[in-house]
């Protein structure tokens, strides 16, 4: 008998154990990834996805909310924190450039 409530008490505890660490982790949350619009290094042309297309294609503006890169991402400006950051152009806040042709764009995600 014994060696079942003993049993029993280590599963309960890992039970409680394993919902308090769940409680904690709870309010940590991931975003969606930001969408960007690409712009073809050979022909220019526009298309908005999430991830880098390849290496034919260079980041052309954004972020943006939406996967028509119609909604702009409202980020703040902080000046970098250290030199690193400066060289880095991932970290760099990003500048949103105003596009003549705005049927230019491609919409799918797929295209490339």
């Amino acid at each position: 008998m014994r060696a079942c409530s003993k049993k029993h008490s280590f599963i309960t505890g890992l039970l409680v154990l394993s919902l308090f660490v769940s409680w904690l982790i709870a309010p940590v949350q991931a975003e969606p990834a930001d969408w960007y619009r690409w712009q073809s290094k050979q022909s220019g042309r526009l298309i908005c996805k999430q991830t880098d297309p390849g290496p034919g294609w260079q980041r052309f503006s954004g972020p943006f909310l939406d996967g028509g890169c119609r909604l702009v991402k409202k980020t703040s400006i902080t000046s970098p924190s250290s030199a690193a950051s400066q060289t880095n152009p991932a970290t760099k806040p990003a500048v949103t450039t105003a596009i003549a042709n705005p049927s230019s764009i491609a919409l799918c995600q797929d295209c490339r």
